[in-house]
């Protein structure tokens, strides 16, 4: 199967897939919100994937009306408050009537915390994270970014679970060896930046077996990492400079900031998904577009499906 590199490839696989598996069904708390019913609306008329609706029975009713949704590919089920409808959605989700949750109009921290309650069984042993997947205007491939979303400044215990978690998508985009690199604002070692011998320790115990399925190197600046014109520019060789196709950033600002760049300066495509547990999280925002909200919910797919065929 050949890479997917935009965000059409990744609707177009997800189509595929639910051709193959059969239409997985995704479970929507708190879903009774115009952009929330917006975005299942487009993802049900493509086709890969059927709606579990809950929440405010007359909200989503309301909104589905208004938006002209196929009722044939969704059920709505009555909930009390966001809590009650996480714990439907999670319940749900246990008992393989969905294969992945979307996030509606609700924190997400009240979420996540009902996901990774012990009674449902979704933990992994690594941490949640955040992955942004961008499909950028004139650049060649998906680009990768972790963490903007979640993790506030990963630790050298955390790094690993990060990279994991974000090959662990890639693999899921066709992509059988992602090349990883670890961001900073410079290409080598500098003793007045510690950071910089932390993430070439890293990338040294990557390259001797500590990460599986991918290449990790590191300290690379942006612009090392991405542009293949850095190769005869950086002093030295790396399969990662130039060619890198997931970001992993030293903090949760500088992952936001270089993803909200991209998204409104180069009108890229973002999707977003959380990993780290036993299924992939849709984390959609209000201000998302449409089609920012269609390919994380086809991302996520993608994601649950690769998650079943390795169990």
């Amino acid at each position: 199967m050949p890479p997917l590199r935009n965000a059409d490839d990744i609707i177009r696989r997800a189509q595929e897939v639910a051709s193959e598996q059969g239409i997985p069904s995704v479970a929507v708390p708190a879903a009774g919100d115009d952009d929330v019913i917006g975005a299942i609306k487009g993802a049900t008329d493509a086709g890969f994937v059927r709606a579990i609706l809950i929440g405010d029975e007359q909200k989503i009713n309301h909104f589905c009306d208004e938006l002209k949704v196929n009722r044939e590919k969704v059920t709505i089920i009555a909930a009390a408050d966001d809590g009650a409808a996480a714990k439907i959605a999670c319940t749900m989700a246990a008992n393989k009537e969905a294969s992945l949750i979307m996030k509606g109009n609700m924190p997400t921290g009240k979420l996540l915390k009902t996901v990774l309650a012990k009674e449902y069984g979704f933990r992994t042993g690594r941490i949640l994270s955040h992955v942004a997947v961008l499909s950028i205007p004139n650049f060649p491939r998906l680009l990768g970014i972790t963490d903007g979303g979640m993790v506030v400044a990963p630790t050298e215990q955390t790094r690993a679970q990060l990279v994991e978690n974000a090959v662990e998508v890639f693999h899921a985009l066709e992509i059988p060896e992602p090349k990883v690199a670890l961001l900073s604002a410079v290409d080598n070692i500098r003793l007045d930046l510690p950071a910089t011998r932390d993430l070439a320790a890293f990338a040294k115990a990557a390259e001797r077996g500590l990460i599986k399925g991918a290449i990790v190197d590191g300290p690379l600046a942006f612009d090392s990492a991405v542009l293949p014109a850095a190769i005869d520019k950086v002093g030295f060789r790396s399969p990662v400079v130039g060619a890198a196709d997931v970001l992993v950033v030293g903090g949760f600002e500088a992952g936001n900031i270089i993803v909200k760049s991209l998204d409104i300066l180069a009108e890229a495509v973002f999707a977003g998904v959380i990993v780290g547990t036993k299924l992939p999280v849709a984390l959609v925002s209000r201000s998302d577009t449409a089609r920012n909200k269609l390919t994380s919910v086809a991302l996520a797919t993608l994601v649950a499906a690769k998650s079943r065929s390795a169990s």
